[in-house]
């Protein structure tokens, strides 16, 4: 097998899932966070998955990520597909960790590289060799933190990547507190703080 650097890039369409709470007792998604799976799942086989991947955004002392993973392969996803970002601990950290993530897989050359840098995921098959161009970033969450998401996102978006937002739908019974919380939370203040860094 020869492991040239082909000439073209592989085109890859990559969907961000934000994670949300997890249910302490069960280690299950919570009603939230389950709709968005849910919504993930949809949009998923909507697209070609042959070049479609997955990136599990939320960390936490039970990390998001693996609970959404389980679920999303509970469902019929291949495990393969699926990519766990399990460091974030808000909606900024989504963004940041998940644009790092994927700069990372664009300069990756080979199998070995990637696999040796993620080794949950083998994606890219031994056949595969080549830069990774990202076409599309469908980033889905809830419509309380669509908005939110939407202003980081577009913000931190320095590579001018293509990002299509898809809403899930809350539990109605939920949404009025769900929204009242996200009333509260100073979008630019979370920006300027990680901005400084940067």
């Amino acid at each position: 097998m020869s492991s040239e650097i082909g000439q073209s890039h592989l085109i890859m369409k990559v969907i961000v899932v934000l994670g949300c709470q997890v249910d302490p007792a069960t280690g299950l998604p919570g009603p939230v966070l389950e709709t968005r799976l849910d919504q993930t799942l949809q949009l998923y086989r909507s697209l070609n998955t042959d070049d479609t991947i997955i990136v599990v955004s939320g960390g936490g002392s039970f990390p998001e990520s693996r609970v959404m993973k389980d679920y999303l392969v509970e469902h019929g996803i291949p495990h393969h597909k699926i990519f766990e970002e399990c460091n974030s601990r808000n909606t900024v950290e989504n963004c940041l960790y998940t644009f790092k993530f994927l700069d990372e897989v664009s300069l990756y050359l080979s199998y070995q590289e990637i696999t040796s840098s993620y080794p949950n995921c083998n994606y890219y098959e031994p056949t595969k060799w080549g830069p990774v161009k990202v076409e599309r970033i469908w980033v889905v969450s809830s419509e309380f933190h669509i908005p939110r998401v939407c202003r980081i996102f577009s913000a931190l978006n320095i590579r001018n990547w293509s990002i299509v937002y898809i809403t899930s739908q809350s539990p109605p019974e939920m949404l009025d507190r769900l929204m009242l919380k996200e009333s509260k939370v100073n979008v630019d203040a979370m920006l300027v703080s990680y901005m400084k860094f940067m």
